[in-house]
């Protein structure tokens, strides 16, 4: 019995060597390679039996049942494995095989405004992998910038000559265009939105839902009469205010992308029921239903769809169980116990004494 139990410690920690030696080669190749190669069959075979390794460890060993932080740093790992095992791309696809079950483990959802969708896509994101119990609608996308310098308006007088003028944000602002004219600066828009307000169109700033940048002006004239408008950064053309004197407004010159987001709402599965409504940014996903949703990429041309990656939530909480059980046992014999060891010799110390 001796024997047998240091063949399987010694097994057992070779196997988790190897195991962290996969770990590590799998950062060199990129996120699918490691998924196709933790999926194969040689590594399923791995996992299987270092599981049954760990779950021996357990019954031959009676100091790891003796010992509650032992046996909960123990159960822990056990739990990881399971819980990675569970949530793995094999273990969906058997499932789906052989017992009845319609849950993919990820795919694709290449989303157009206000086209609902409940497909899941290849990475070719055409082929069609399955369906999700829910279907998204894109309601916005935009894009976020790094920004330099002050936000600028600009345009040519009567006379052909070009004018810049610096904005800060003291608003309103009036600068000179000529000895005639006059613009004032009101205030300016991250995300322009017209809203209807008892039955007329009121101009908000919407932010957090988009990025429409543009400024309130106004032209006074020396004969008294005012023109009122917007400038658009984004849509010069719409920037009608004074069109003698072409004017435009820039939020600051752009230095690179900082940020893509999608504003998305989750419907029934047949569509007439909004179940939630989020926005999902990188690094900021969804969760939802038993998957999480996750920006991906975007049309960077034209900016006409977003593109997310949906991923299966099995097996995450077993995994969270055993990182906890872990972390509680690690903190049980390495911190817990010996402070406890310690508290009991400063008392027979001081008794002794």
């Amino acid at each position: 019995m001796k024997h047998a139990k240091k063949i399987l410690m010694w097994t057992g920690i070779w196997l988790l060597t190897l195991g962290l030696l996969f770990s590590i080669i799998s950062t060199f190749f990129g996120s699918r390679w490691s998924q196709v190669f933790f999926s194969s069959t040689p590594l399923v075979v791995y996992w299987i039996v270092l599981l049954l390794l760990l779950l021996a460890g357990l019954a031959f060993y009676r100091s790891l049942r003796a010992s509650p932080s032992l046996y909960m740093a123990h159960l822990g790992v056990i739990f990881v494995l399971v819980g990675g095992m569970y949530s793995s791309r094999r273990f969906h696809q058997t499932a789906m095989d052989y017992f009845g079950s319609d849950k993919e483990h990820s795919g694709y959802m290449l989303l157009e405004q206000n086209r609902p969708v409940h497909q899941l896509l290849g990475p070719d994101m055409q082929t069609l992998k399955g369906e999700l119990p829910f279907k998204v609608n894109l309601l916005s996308f935009w894009l976020e910038y790094y920004r330099s310098g002050p936000a600028l308006m600009t345009g040519v007088n009567s006379e052909g000559r070009r004018f810049v003028f610096e904005l800060d944000n003291r608003f309103p602002a009036e600068f000179d265009i000529n000895s005639n004219v006059m613009v004032r600066a009101v205030r300016k828009f991250e995300n322009f939105k017209l809203k209807l307000q008892d039955g007329q169109r009121t101009a908000i700033d919407q932010k957090g839902l988009g990025s429409n940048p543009a400024l309130e002006v106004e032209i006074l004239r020396s004969d008294g009469s005012i023109n009122r408008g917007y400038l658009f950064e984004r849509f010069p053309q719409m920037s009608q205010v004074a069109p003698e004197f072409q004017l435009e407004y820039s939020a600051g010159r752009i230095t690179g992308i900082s940020d893509y987001k999608s504003y998305i709402q989750i419907l029934s599965q047949d569509g007439s029921k909004p179940l939630a409504a989020a926005i999902i940014e990188v690094n900021k996903p969804l969760h939802f239903g038993g998957y999480h949703l996750y920006q991906y990429s975007y049309d960077n041309k034209n900016l006409e769809y977003t593109i997310l990656y949906v991923v299966s939530d099995s097996g995450l909480y077993i995994v969270y169980a055993g990182l906890w059980l872990l972390g509680l046992g690690a903190a049980g014999r390495f911190w817990f116990r010996p402070a406890v060891e310690y508290l009991k010799l400063k008392k027979r110390a001081a008794y002794g004494n």
